[in-house]
Protein backbone atom coordinates (compact mmCIF):
# COMPACT_ATOMS: atom_id res chain seq x y z
CA UNK A 1 0.00 0.00 0.00
CA UNK A 2 2.81 2.34 0.86
CA UNK A 3 4.58 1.40 -2.34
CA UNK A 4 1.45 1.95 -4.37
CA UNK A 5 0.85 5.28 -2.70
CA UNK A 6 4.47 6.21 -3.30
CA UNK A 7 4.08 5.05 -6.89
CA UNK A 8 0.87 7.04 -7.22
CA UNK A 9 2.59 10.01 -5.67
CA UNK A 10 5.50 9.72 -8.12
CA UNK A 11 3.07 9.48 -11.00
CA UNK A 12 1.17 12.50 -9.69
CA UNK A 13 4.40 14.43 -9.41
CA UNK A 14 5.42 13.26 -12.87
CA UNK A 15 2.03 14.23 -14.30
CA UNK A 16 2.20 17.53 -12.48
CA UNK A 17 5.69 18.17 -13.72
CA UNK A 18 4.68 17.20 -17.20
CA UNK A 19 1.63 19.41 -17.04
CA UNK A 20 3.70 22.29 -15.72
CA UNK A 21 6.30 21.66 -18.40
CA UNK A 22 3.53 21.49 -20.99
CA UNK A 23 1.96 24.61 -19.60
CA UNK A 24 5.37 26.24 -19.63
CA UNK A 25 5.91 25.16 -23.23
CA UNK A 26 2.52 26.53 -24.12
CA UNK A 27 3.35 29.76 -22.29
CA UNK A 28 6.59 29.98 -24.21
CA UNK A 29 4.71 29.23 -27.42
CA UNK A 30 2.15 31.91 -26.56
CA UNK A 31 5.01 34.25 -25.72
CA UNK A 32 6.64 33.46 -29.06
CA UNK A 33 3.37 34.19 -30.80
CA UNK A 34 3.08 37.45 -28.85
CA UNK A 35 6.58 38.37 -29.96
CA UNK A 36 5.67 37.43 -33.52
CA UNK A 37 2.54 39.55 -33.29
CA UNK A 38 4.61 42.35 -31.83
CA UNK A 39 7.13 42.05 -34.64
CA UNK A 40 4.33 42.16 -37.17
CA UNK A 41 2.91 45.15 -35.36
CA UNK A 42 6.37 46.73 -35.44
CA UNK A 43 6.65 45.95 -39.14
CA UNK A 44 3.23 47.46 -39.63
CA UNK A 45 4.27 50.56 -37.68
CA UNK A 46 7.40 50.80 -39.78
CA UNK A 47 5.34 50.38 -42.94
CA UNK A 48 3.00 53.09 -41.73
CA UNK A 49 5.97 55.27 -40.86
CA UNK A 50 7.54 54.66 -44.25
CA UNK A 51 4.22 55.29 -45.92
CA UNK A 52 3.71 58.46 -43.94
CA UNK A 53 7.26 59.50 -44.67
CA UNK A 54 6.81 58.80 -48.36
CA UNK A 55 3.55 60.71 -48.39
CA UNK A 56 5.19 63.54 -46.49
CA UNK A 57 8.10 63.47 -48.95
CA UNK A 58 5.69 63.41 -51.86
CA UNK A 59 3.78 66.27 -50.28
CA UNK A 60 6.99 68.24 -49.82
CA UNK A 61 7.91 67.57 -53.43
CA UNK A 62 4.43 68.64 -54.52
CA UNK A 63 4.79 71.82 -52.51
CA UNK A 64 8.22 72.39 -54.03
CA UNK A 65 6.83 71.84 -57.51
CA UNK A 66 3.95 74.17 -56.70
CA UNK A 67 6.35 76.83 -55.50
CA UNK A 68 8.38 76.48 -58.67
CA UNK A 69 5.21 76.74 -60.73
CA UNK A 70 4.15 79.79 -58.75
CA UNK A 71 7.60 81.23 -59.25
CA UNK A 72 7.34 80.55 -62.98
CA UNK A 73 3.90 82.10 -62.90
CA UNK A 74 5.30 85.14 -61.19
CA UNK A 75 7.95 85.39 -63.91
CA UNK A 76 5.28 85.06 -66.55
CA UNK A 77 2.94 87.70 -65.14
CA UNK A 78 5.59 90.09 -63.93
CA UNK A 79 7.34 92.88 -65.85
CA UNK A 80 9.79 90.52 -67.52
CA UNK A 81 9.58 90.95 -71.30
CA UNK A 82 11.69 87.94 -72.25
CA UNK A 83 13.14 88.10 -75.75
CA UNK A 84 10.53 90.54 -77.06
CA UNK A 85 10.18 94.30 -76.60
CA UNK A 86 6.51 95.27 -76.21
CA UNK A 87 7.07 99.05 -76.11
CA UNK A 88 6.12 99.62 -79.76
CA UNK A 89 3.91 102.56 -78.74
CA UNK A 90 7.02 104.78 -78.60
CA UNK A 91 6.86 104.79 -82.39
CA UNK A 92 3.69 106.60 -83.61
CA UNK A 93 3.96 104.99 -87.06
CA UNK A 94 3.79 101.50 -85.53
CA UNK A 95 0.80 102.63 -83.48
CA UNK A 96 -0.84 103.87 -86.69
CA UNK A 97 -0.39 100.41 -88.18
CA UNK A 98 -1.96 98.86 -85.07
CA UNK A 99 -4.92 101.25 -85.34
CA UNK A 100 -5.51 100.13 -88.93
CA UNK A 101 -5.39 96.47 -87.90
CA UNK A 102 -7.83 97.08 -85.03
CA UNK A 103 -10.31 98.87 -87.30
CA UNK A 104 -10.10 96.05 -89.84
CA UNK A 105 -10.79 93.40 -87.21
CA UNK A 106 -13.69 95.38 -85.71
CA UNK A 107 -15.19 95.72 -89.19
CA UNK A 108 -15.06 91.91 -89.58
CA UNK A 109 -16.82 91.42 -86.25
CA UNK A 110 -19.39 94.19 -86.78
CA UNK A 111 -19.75 94.74 -90.52
CA UNK A 112 -22.75 97.05 -90.06
CA UNK A 113 -20.42 99.67 -88.54
CA UNK A 114 -17.44 99.09 -90.82
CA UNK A 115 -17.62 102.58 -92.30
CA UNK A 116 -17.65 104.09 -88.80
CA UNK A 117 -14.54 102.14 -87.75
CA UNK A 118 -12.74 102.95 -90.98
CA UNK A 119 -13.46 106.69 -90.77
CA UNK A 120 -12.30 106.93 -87.16
CA UNK A 121 -9.15 104.93 -87.93
CA UNK A 122 -8.30 107.14 -90.91
CA UNK A 123 -8.70 110.31 -88.83
CA UNK A 124 -6.55 108.99 -85.99
CA UNK A 125 -3.88 107.62 -88.32
CA UNK A 126 -3.59 111.10 -89.90
CA UNK A 127 -3.14 112.55 -86.42
CA UNK A 128 -0.42 110.00 -85.63
CA UNK A 129 1.44 110.73 -88.87
CA UNK A 130 1.38 114.45 -88.01
CA UNK A 131 2.64 113.59 -84.52
CA UNK A 132 5.54 111.66 -86.02
CA UNK A 133 6.50 114.65 -88.17
CA UNK A 134 6.36 116.88 -85.10
CA UNK A 135 8.72 114.57 -83.15
CA UNK A 136 11.20 114.53 -86.02
CA UNK A 137 11.19 118.34 -86.09
CA UNK A 138 11.74 118.58 -82.32
CA UNK A 139 14.54 116.02 -82.28
CA UNK A 140 16.39 117.92 -85.00
CA UNK A 141 17.32 120.48 -82.31
CA UNK A 142 19.54 117.86 -80.63
CA UNK A 143 22.98 117.40 -82.25
CA UNK A 144 23.48 113.86 -83.54
CA UNK A 145 26.46 113.39 -81.18
CA UNK A 146 24.21 114.12 -78.17
CA UNK A 147 21.35 111.81 -79.08
CA UNK A 148 22.27 109.33 -76.38
CA UNK A 149 19.72 107.85 -74.03
CA UNK A 150 20.52 106.42 -70.63
CA UNK A 151 17.37 105.26 -68.88
CA UNK A 152 16.27 103.43 -65.77
CA UNK A 153 14.30 100.86 -67.78
CA UNK A 154 14.86 99.48 -71.26
CA UNK A 155 11.68 100.91 -72.79
CA UNK A 156 12.86 103.41 -75.43
CA UNK A 157 14.38 101.26 -78.16
CA UNK A 158 11.55 101.88 -80.64
CA UNK A 159 11.80 105.61 -79.96
CA UNK A 160 15.58 105.48 -80.45
CA UNK A 161 15.26 103.44 -83.64
CA UNK A 162 12.67 105.79 -85.15
CA UNK A 163 14.35 109.10 -84.26
CA UNK A 164 18.06 108.35 -84.44
CA UNK A 165 19.04 107.97 -80.76
CA UNK A 166 21.58 105.59 -79.27
CA UNK A 167 20.70 103.62 -76.13
CA UNK A 168 23.88 103.97 -74.10
CA UNK A 169 22.70 101.92 -71.15
CA UNK A 170 19.93 101.13 -68.68
CA UNK A 171 20.20 101.12 -64.89
CA UNK A 172 17.93 98.08 -64.57
CA UNK A 173 19.33 95.27 -66.74
CA UNK A 174 17.22 93.48 -69.33
CA UNK A 175 13.70 94.38 -70.32
CA UNK A 176 12.10 94.18 -66.86
CA UNK A 177 11.91 96.36 -63.79
CA UNK A 178 12.16 93.64 -61.13
CA UNK A 179 15.85 92.66 -61.38
CA UNK A 180 18.37 94.53 -59.27
CA UNK A 181 21.66 95.26 -61.07
CA UNK A 182 24.89 94.06 -59.53
CA UNK A 183 27.58 96.40 -58.23
CA UNK A 184 29.75 95.46 -61.22
CA UNK A 185 26.97 96.34 -63.65
CA UNK A 186 26.41 99.70 -61.99
CA UNK A 187 30.14 100.51 -62.04
CA UNK A 188 30.39 99.55 -65.72
CA UNK A 189 27.37 101.72 -66.59
CA UNK A 190 28.82 104.74 -64.76
CA UNK A 191 32.13 104.33 -66.61
CA UNK A 192 30.34 104.15 -69.94
CA UNK A 193 28.22 107.23 -69.25
CA UNK A 194 31.38 109.15 -68.40
CA UNK A 195 33.19 107.91 -71.50
CA UNK A 196 30.21 108.79 -73.74
CA UNK A 197 29.77 112.18 -72.04
CA UNK A 198 26.06 111.52 -71.55
CA UNK A 199 24.24 114.66 -70.47
CA UNK A 200 21.20 113.16 -68.73
CA UNK A 201 19.88 109.94 -67.25
CA UNK A 202 16.13 109.46 -67.59
CA UNK A 203 13.88 107.62 -65.20
CA UNK A 204 10.13 107.07 -65.16
CA UNK A 205 7.15 108.12 -63.11
CA UNK A 206 6.47 104.50 -62.14
CA UNK A 207 10.02 103.45 -61.15
CA UNK A 208 12.00 104.44 -58.06
CA UNK A 209 14.75 106.91 -58.97
CA UNK A 210 17.02 106.20 -55.98
CA UNK A 211 19.53 104.04 -57.84
CA UNK A 212 19.26 106.07 -61.04
CA UNK A 213 20.01 109.26 -59.09
CA UNK A 214 23.18 107.70 -57.72
CA UNK A 215 24.27 106.61 -61.21
CA UNK A 216 23.60 110.08 -62.64
CA UNK A 217 25.50 111.84 -59.86
CA UNK A 218 28.58 109.62 -60.17
CA UNK A 219 28.53 109.91 -63.96
CA UNK A 220 28.29 113.71 -63.80
CA UNK A 221 24.90 113.79 -65.56
CA UNK A 222 21.61 115.40 -64.61
CA UNK A 223 18.68 113.17 -63.72
CA UNK A 224 15.29 113.58 -65.37
CA UNK A 225 12.70 111.62 -63.42
CA UNK A 226 9.45 112.50 -65.17
CA UNK A 227 9.15 110.34 -68.29
CA UNK A 228 6.02 108.28 -68.92
CA UNK A 229 6.41 104.74 -70.23
CA UNK A 230 3.53 102.37 -69.51
CA UNK A 231 0.79 104.75 -68.42
CA UNK A 232 -0.77 108.17 -68.76
CA UNK A 233 -1.46 111.04 -66.39
CA UNK A 234 -3.89 110.47 -63.56
CA UNK A 235 -6.43 112.67 -65.36
CA UNK A 236 -7.19 113.52 -68.98
CA UNK A 237 -6.22 117.12 -68.28
CA UNK A 238 -2.72 116.07 -67.17
CA UNK A 239 0.52 116.47 -69.08
CA UNK A 240 0.10 112.99 -70.60
CA UNK A 241 -3.69 112.71 -70.64
CA UNK A 242 -3.85 110.75 -73.90
CA UNK A 243 -1.42 109.04 -76.27
CA UNK A 244 -0.61 112.13 -78.33
CA UNK A 245 0.10 114.17 -75.20
CA UNK A 246 2.15 111.22 -73.89
CA UNK A 247 4.49 111.34 -76.91
CA UNK A 248 4.64 115.13 -76.94
CA UNK A 249 5.55 115.35 -73.25
CA UNK A 250 8.27 112.68 -73.42
CA UNK A 251 9.77 114.14 -76.58
CA UNK A 252 9.86 117.67 -75.16
CA UNK A 253 11.44 116.43 -71.92
CA UNK A 254 14.15 114.47 -73.73
CA UNK A 255 14.94 117.23 -76.22
CA UNK A 256 15.20 119.92 -73.56
CA UNK A 257 17.62 117.79 -71.54
CA UNK A 258 19.93 116.97 -74.45
CA UNK A 259 19.90 119.92 -76.87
Amino acid sequence: HDHEEEGDHDEDEHDHDHEEEGDHDEDEHDHDEDEHDHEEEGDHDEDEHDHDHEEEGDHDEDEHDHEEDAHAGNDHHGHDHGALDPHFWFDPIRVAEAVGNIAERLSELDSANADFFSANADAYIAELVALDSWVIEQVSAVPAADRKLATSHDAFRYFALRYGFEIVGTVIPGGGTEVEPSAQEIAALIDRLRDENVKAVFTETTVSDTLTLRVAEEAGAQIINSLYTGGLSASEDGEAGDYVDFIRFNTTTIVNALK
